[in-house]
């Protein structure tokens, strides 16, 4: 739900023209889809030609919207699927990247947020950063930690690198 579903129809329609145009639209036509069903020169027979042509432009920008087929969402449920989504994006980077990957409860992509940047070989990305990709995108759930392993940029193919310290701590 959005925040202009709570705003009645004579309200949104006093957003594009003036309260007295809204009212009069609502009274005489009763409906919104009488009102997207109406031509213009019917609406400008009511009121000025800029509001008619503000309503209409609004209703078909709704009906394009709902005739609109959005693209299905790339499914993200190996490393190698993440590795792909990421290549084009990071190819030619010469520092880390922190990268928050938001999943719906099917792995499907919802936000992809480069919140971070590093320097040669570390980045140390800002919590509330990672949090408010969270809220914006509002994942299935929150991963505690992202390993994307360090390139070697003379080579085309990934560095294993020793757990250091640090990390070991975090899995206890």
């Amino acid at each position: 739900m959005t925040e202009f579903s709570k705003i009645s129809d004579q309200d949104l329609l006093a957003g594009l023209t003036t309260p007295r145009t809204a009212r009069i639209t609502l009274t005489t036509y009763r409906q919104l889809t009488r009102v997207a069903q109406a031509s213009v020169e019917e609406l400008k027979q009511l009121y000025r030609v800029d509001h008619a042509v503000r309503i209409k432009t609004a209703l078909e920008l709704g009906l394009r919207m709902q005739r609109e087929v959005l693209p299905p969402r790339p499914l993200l449920d190996t490393p190698q699927s993440i590795a792909d989504l990421l290549r084009p994006e990071c190819r030619g980077l010469c520092e880390e990247h922190f990268w928050v990957i938001s999943l719906n409860a099917r792995m499907e992509l919802v936000g992809c947020e480069d919140i971070a940047k590093g320097a040669l070989n570390t980045v140390t990305p800002a919590m509330r950063e990672i949090f408010r990709s969270a809220v914006v995108h509002r994942p299935a759930r929150l991963w505690r930690r992202i390993i994307i392993p360090q390139v070697d940029r003379t080579q085309a193919t990934p560095i294993s690198r020793p757990p250091d310290a640090s990390s070991a701590a975090v899995k206890r």
